[in-house]
């Protein structure tokens, strides 16, 4: 596994993927080999084949958050948004993961149209997490879909009842 990320680190991400194969074929019961390979197969965009690993790795050790978002991502890359949410619902239920559990259900909610669930789910969202950029810049974009421009003018997020604005470049990139 220290070769998966020292070939990760420099760029070798076909090689990784490789060894990350080697070890899932070599350690079938292990939870962490499964995970290495499930996480290659999602760098290299192979979210189909990253599905079942993601689903063995829960098997293995059901307890596992990063598994439980890794195999949201997956789904929703892959275009199955309804099996994704209720996949990032799972991811919910770990502290480590719940920011972008919540994100990422929101954006598979946008892309089957439900607004509506999507921006309750971003805004429940702000009150663990009011200053996290990427999150009010994603419900800005609900609000913008919505229609509700006042909520959504650029540069502005709603942040429990006040307008934060957006004064830089560097500040705009960090969202």
């Amino acid at each position: 596994l220290i070769l998966i990320e020292a070939l990760n680190a420099t760029g070798e991400t076909e090689a990784a993927l490789e060894a990350a194969q080697q070890a899932g074929l070599r350690f079938p019961q292990s939870a962490t080999a499964q995970m290495a390979l499930a996480q290659q197969l999602a760098r290299a965009g192979r979210y189909q084949e990253a599905r079942p690993v993601f689903e063995r790795v829960l098997q293995l050790d059901p307890g596992q958050p990063e598994a439980s978002l890794g195999l949201a991502d997956a789904l929703q890359k892959a275009g199955a948004h309804d099996a994704a949410v209720e996949a990032y619902r799972v991811a919910l239920n770990y502290r480590s993961t719940t920011l972008a559990a919540r994100l990422g259900s929101a954006r598979s909610l946008v892309s089957l149209k439900r607004l509506e669930q999507a921006r309750k789910m971003l805004e429940e969202g702000l009150a663990g997490h009011a200053s996290e950029p990427s999150l009010r810049l994603e419900l800005s974009r609900v609000y913008a879909r919505l229609g509700l421009t006042d909520l959504a003018a650029p540069g502005a997020h709603l942040t429990r009842g006040r307008v934060t604005w957006v004064t830089s470049r560097c500040q705009a990139r960090s969202c």
